[in-house]
């Protein structure tokens, strides 16, 4: 994992020849790699990407090239404040559509006195 300095952004959409399917392809270049593109998936996750950001991100050299992955969390997906806060909403939200009775419900008081039983009825 490295944290990078951006000094360019630069956004294209492209095909892929492969699957025929509309992507993102990201380019940056940075302070920390002085005059040479790193390039990976545009996605929500960079969208927000400008000059100036630092951004963590793993680098991988492949020949000439520099490629960016966006760091993983342990379930495979990059999870940043503002997706565990959507998520926490989405979740709140599914929990009041489904009337989700609380765990523990609290005890409700009877009307009728409590039942005492005498001194000698008790075995100790």
């Amino acid at each position: 994992m490295k944290t990078l300095t951006i000094t360019r952004v630069f956004r294209k959409q492209k095909t892929s020849s492969r699957t025929g399917k509309e992507f993102t392809s990201l380019g940056i270049q940075c302070k920390e790699y002085p005059g040479k593109w790193i390039n990976g998936f545009g996605g929500e996750d960079n969208a927000h990407w400008k000059e100036g950001d630092k951004v963590e991100v793993e680098i991988e050299q492949k020949g000439d090239f520099l490629d960016f992955k966006m760091p993983k969390s342990p379930k495979g997906k990059p999870l940043d404040d503002d997706r565990l806060t959507r998520m926490e909403q989405k979740l709140d939200k599914i929990l009041e559509l489904l009337n989700v009775q609380p765990l523990n419900p609290p005890v409700k008081e009877s009307d009728e006195p409590p039942v005492s039983e005498p001194e000698d009825s008790v075995p100790f």
